[in-house]
């Protein structure tokens, strides 16, 4: 843990209970609890894989972790999603499973611990990407960016080709935006910005 105030690195004790080790997990945090979610372990190890699908806790003050168990209607174990926090829910969007990409949208109430789906995944909506952004901004969900990968759902590529730059194998990274409504339930998909001169340099 980083100490702000005296800018230094405190380790930390070990606790009864820690996450195991893995790789392109996501957190939100509150003011008191960092929420973890997903997460790719053993990833050295092909036939080793697997992605974790539980929530686990870090107490602050406590600087302890526990893992709580969730009902409702959980995301699928996926890496590398977006997510934010605020006023008690935790909300997730897409994410990686090993195969393919998702665009669904979850949130997780962390009074109760019941997860719900607030958006299936569809063709009209968001592209189905990972490593993407999101943010809680006034009573909507604002996400931007993300990468997405070669598959059948790219029929969708004319209609993003001038927010999203493609690799040969049809995979590539994207600038598209969206907000999600929380009240209304509805997504709205946007463009407030192109991506012109677009250059990559390989050394």
């Amino acid at each position: 843990m980083y100490n702000l105030h005296y800018n230094f690195i405190v380790d930390q004790p070990l606790s009864s209970y820690e996450p195991s080790p893995r790789a392109f997990t996501v957190a939100s945090a509150s003011s008191e609890q960092l929420y973890v979610y997903g997460g790719l372990v053993d990833n050295f190890d092909e036939n080793k894989r697997k992605l974790r699908t539980v929530i686990q806790i870090y107490e602050c003050s406590t600087e302890s972790w526990k893992e709580l168990p969730t009902s409702g209607t959980p995301p699928p174990g996926i890496c590398d999603c977006a997510t934010a926090y605020s006023d008690h829910i935790l909300y997730l969007f897409g994410g990686y499973d090993g195969k393919s990409c998702h665009a669904s949208l979850h949130q997780l109430d962390t009074r109760s611990m019941t997860w719900k789906q607030l958006s299936p995944q569809h063709d009209s909506g968001p592209m189905r990407k990972f490593d993407c952004q999101m943010i809680h901004y006034n009573e909507s969900l604002i996400v931007i960016g993300g990468y997405v990968l070669p598959s059948g759902e790219l029929k969708s590529k004319s209609q993003f080709t001038e927010n999203t730059y493609y690799y040969q194998d049809g995979s590539g990274y994207t600038n598209e935006i969206h907000k999600y409504h929380i009240s209304q339930g509805k997504i709205q998909i946007g463009f407030p910005f192109i991506c012109h001169d677009l250059v990559y340099t390989y050394y």
